[in-house]
């Protein structure tokens, strides 16, 4: 069962050093809270208009939480534990203390939204450290069904798409179009002549010529990575190939491990993604007791008194 009630002057004693840090939060004299009970917690609410700002205790030490609405006052960011989450519905941005950033997006495949395929949708990974003010952008395939965005960590370490991006809050970021490359995949099978080719920006004309393709790469398959020359739109990627230095993997995988990025979506995120919903409902609830109450009127009234 849930319930509200206004805070007494026996709950201003208990919680003196909480009432303090809330004045100087907010810059405000903070002369009245709220006591909200629900799902087995209590939480001590001071609503400040679109913000929040709930305390509670978690073994043993008190937490503070920031919650931010929208015209709605349905839930659009969050603190916890020292990091900001920010809520989209087809995606979360997650930023620390020293702002770094990790985003995680998913979007449909505009162009193929068969269910069938593998590629009916896009995952979209963004890492950001302040430290050297650089971004990288991940995109992996993503299947899509039925409009269930739910993720699934098999599908986030392979990329697609690796771009890095210097100078990201520069104002003179406009002139750095950093570096994007492109993978590409060669199948024996599908076009001989697109697998021989790449084979031989691998080892040479004269080692091609002298040995099979195949038993050199080993495989009847394999991908290179291709600098990006232009993109055009969201789906029409233009690359160096075949004139341009070719990747591996291997080769970008490196270039990532330099700068302290990940190649891989870590799985907290990905669990995170998917508990978006459940986590925001709970602290939803949070807000709605206080919004359905008689307070909440009473409050607004005297807000900007």
């Amino acid at each position: 069962m849930s319930k509200i009630r206004k805070l007494n002057e026996n709950d201003f004693m208990d919680y003196k050093h909480i009432f303090s840090i809330v004045g100087i939060v907010t810059g405000k004299d903070v002369d009245d809270g709220y006591l909200v009970s629900t799902q087995g917690k209590d939480y001590l609410l001071f609503p400040f208009g679109n913000i929040y700002i709930a305390y509670f205790e978690e073994k043993g030490k008190v937490q503070t939480m920031f919650l931010q609405t929208d015209d709605f006052q349905k839930i659009v960011s969050f603190t916890d534990k020292g990091k900001q989450f920010v809520i989209h519905d087809n995606g979360i941005d997650i930023i620390d203390s020293n702002h770094n950033q990790s985003s995680l997006y998913v979007y449909h495949n505009k162009r193929d939204q068969r269910e069938d395929v593998s590629n009916n949708g896009v995952l979209y990974f963004f890492q950001y450290r302040s430290d050297i003010d650089t971004q990288l952008e991940l995109r992996y395939e993503q299947n899509i069904f039925k409009d269930n965005k739910y993720l699934y960590p098999y599908h986030t370490d392979d990329p697609y798409y690796v771009s890095f991006k210097q100078g990201v809050t520069k104002s003179y970021q406009f002139l750095n179009f950093g570096k994007s490359y492109y993978r590409m995949d060669f199948d024996a099978f599908k076009n001989k002549f697109q697998f021989d080719l790449a084979t031989i920006k691998d080892y040479g004309l004269g080692t091609v010529l002298s040995h099979n393709t195949i038993s050199l790469q080993q495989s009847y398959s394999f991908s290179r990575f291709y600098r990006v020359l232009l993109q055009v739109g969201e789906y029409v990627t233009v690359t160096g190939y075949p004139f341009t230095k070719q990747y591996r993997e291997e080769d970008i995988e490196e270039m990532i491990e330099q700068l302290s990025f990940q190649k891989k979506v870590p799985d907290s995120l990905i669990y995170f993604y998917n508990s978006k919903d459940q986590n925001i409902a709970e602290k939803q609830a949070i807000i709605d007791i206080f919004l359905n109450s008689e307070y909440a009127i009473e409050q607004q009234k005297g807000l900007y008194r």
